[in-house]
This record gives C-alpha cells, structure tokens and sequence, in this order.
C-alpha cells in the first residue's frame, strides 16, 4: 500500500539546515425508621452491600471492557513526489525524528529502502537498501540507532523517546532543475509512533536549502 506526500516546506536563500454527600435531618430520620423494623429477611440477605456474591455479581456487570489492542504494524511503501526545483545541485534523501519539525513523539521505525525515479527512470540511491549498514548515510541525535536484519531485510532500526532526536541524511543524488522525482520508502512504523517526525526530500542548492517535502511517519492513510 502506498501513501503519499502531505506537505511542502519551502525555506529561501540563506536558510539553515468530587465531593462527598452532606447528610441532612430527613436522611437522618429515615435510617431511624429502618433501623426500628427490625431484623430483615434472611432470604433477603444475599442482596445486602456488604455480601460477597452480591459484589461480585455487581462487579461482573460493571466491568469495562478491556481497550482493543492498536493494530499491528506492517512494512508499507511511503512515497514522496515532486518536482525538482530551480537551483538544485544535489537532491538529499531522509528523515527527521523530533527535531527541524514542530514535534516531540516516540519512535519506533524499521527502515528497509530508498528508491528513487527521475522522469520515471530509477536512479540508484548510494545503499539505500542498507546492505551496507550506515555506508553512503550521515546522521547523528540521541535516537537509538542500529542495521539489523529483520523479516530477511537489511534494515536500518530507529527507537526514540519524545526527549530523544536524530537525523538521517544520504549522500544525496544529483538531478536536472523540472524533474519530476518520486521516492519510495519502505519501511515498518511501530503503532506507537507518534507526532515523532517525517521522511523527507530536500532541495540544495549552491549554499542553502531551497525546498523541502515531508511525510509525516504516523500519517498511515492510503
């Protein structure tokens, strides 16, 4: 199942990287006239508060049900596309886990593939099946990180508390200013991700960042 991009940050030139019941005088007068009829039936006592199989009984009725469990996780294809922007000199391929995004979530994210197409024609991204592990990839942050195989993938693992951040970025791809560029991540996000982060395109040009499209991790839509 492929989802697709959600949004586009442009940056210009220059930009970097309760109360209890009070009791009154009729609530008192009331429990002195119970208290004078005497003893109750003793077949009438299974239903006094302080019987055990009437407790339970009554927490058998009032139990909640328990939360359904959060769907599993699946490997899904996450694709961006776009087209590359005047300016460009090298097209950086990535993610963002809470940090350059207006969000702090945990992360729990298996990444299998970066596959990249110009004009429809796929273009090799330097390991971006991570045989390799962390060859032709730069990232740094507090995020837990380590290339494991999983499923009989290659895959780079990504674990974050909200506190935690990290950044990934390719060495990058070169591209013609008015290509049209789609890129397909494979990948595994946990269902406890959340508000953590995005995959991401970025634009450079000569000395800045000029473009950049993002899609969020927890967006699961498609």
């Amino acid at each position: 199942m492929a989802i697709g991009v959600v949004a586009l940050l442009a940056l210009g030139a220059g930009a970097v990287w309760g109360l209890g019941a009070l009791g009154t005088g009729e609530d008192d007068a009331s429990e002195a006239a119970a208290a004078s009829d005497g003893p109750t039936d003793p077949a009438d006592e299974g239903t006094e508060a302080g019987d055990p199989a009437a407790e339970d009984a009554t927490a058998g009725e009032d139990a909640e049900e328990p939360p359904a469990d959060a769907a599993p996780a699946v490997w899904r294809d996450y694709e961006i596309t776009g087209v590359v922007p005047a300016g460009t000199e090298l097209v950086d391929l990535g993610v963002r886990v809470n940090i350059e995004c207006d969000c702090r979530g945990p992360a729990d994210i298996l990444l299998d593939r970066f596959a990249l197409t110009l004009d429809g024609v796929p273009v090799e991204v330097p390991n971006g099946d991570f045989a390799r592990g962390g060859e032709d990839w730069g990232y740094d942050g507090t995020a837990t990180v380590s290339f494991d195989r999983e499923d009989g993938r290659d895959v780079m693992s990504i674990e974050a508390a909200p506190s935690e951040w990290l950044y990934l970025n390719n060495v990058g791809v070169t591209a013609n200013p008015g290509t049209r560029l789609e890129l397909t991540i494979t990948a595994l996000v946990g269902a406890d991700t959340s508000d953590a982060g995005y995959f991401d395109v970025i634009f450079l040009g000569a000395s800045a960042e000029t473009q950049r499209l993002v899609l969020p991790f927890d967006d699961r839509s498609g």
